[in-house]
């Protein structure tokens, strides 16, 4: 570890890989952010979210010729979707629904 950590990264993978040693970077979320590969794969999405303003989401990796990804709205906000899992999900019908929130379960 100590030895690798002294080594060009990149440089180490190519010749771990030269000696067919199966090797690759590991990336810290900067890194990541800031791959060019990535980068121009689209894989990073800039959304305007309620509560928090623009920001940086993660895309799919996966590409295909036909169907291209994309991510069309924010992350849920809390609670957001909780009687949409209560009812469909979890099976709760509505008066079920009703004593949990009257007990004070949900908000």
């Amino acid at each position: 570890e100590k030895w690798s950590s002294e080594q060009d990264g990149e440089e180490l993978m190519f010749d771990l890989q030269k000696m067919g040693v199966r090797s690759g970077l590991v990336y810290n979320a900067k890194e990541v952010i800031i791959d060019i590969q990535l980068q121009s794969r689209g894989f990073f999405v800039y959304l305007d979210h309620p509560e928090v303003g623009i920001t940086l989401y993660t895309g799919s990796p996966i590409r295909m010729s036909k169907t291209p990804p994309g991510i069309r709205k924010h992350a849920p906000l809390l609670g957001q979707n909780t009687f949409e899992v209560l009812e469909n999900i979890l099976q709760l019908d509505e008066a079920a629904v009703t004593e949990l929130q009257n007990e004070g379960v949900l908000e």
